[in-house]
């Protein structure tokens, strides 16, 4: 779930569950999407409840981080679990956990 303030200061968390499901894929995605819109601030993705480290999370994950990036704004990682960063890089999606490089 997605919990903060929009542009108060105060950072906007989007909370991944326990398992993913396919179906929780759209709904973090539009939280990630709504979180954006008019901030300058980064969207914290909370991964620390994440039970199950598996491609399901993966998937999130990245789908979260593209539409951050559509929506002009950007996604940091919270509370993420070794084995997590450890099946994301072995994804080839290390880069996922990465802050953009600023534009010059």
């Amino acid at each position: 779930m997605a919990h903060g303030r929009d542009n108060s200061g105060w950072p906007v968390r989007v909370v991944v569950p326990a398992r993913v499901e396919p179906e929780d894929i759209e709904r973090l995605c539009e939280r990630v999407r709504a979180a954006c819109h008019g901030r300058t601030r980064p969207v914290l993705c909370d991964l620390g409840l994440v039970a199950v480290p598996d491609l399901m999370v993966i998937d999130a994950l990245a789908r979260m981080r593209l539409v951050a990036r559509r929506a002009g704004g950007s996604l940091v990682v919270v509370r993420l679990r070794p084995d997590l960063a450890e099946l994301v890089a072995l994804a080839g999606l290390g880069t996922v956990l990465q802050e953009p490089s600023p534009k010059t």
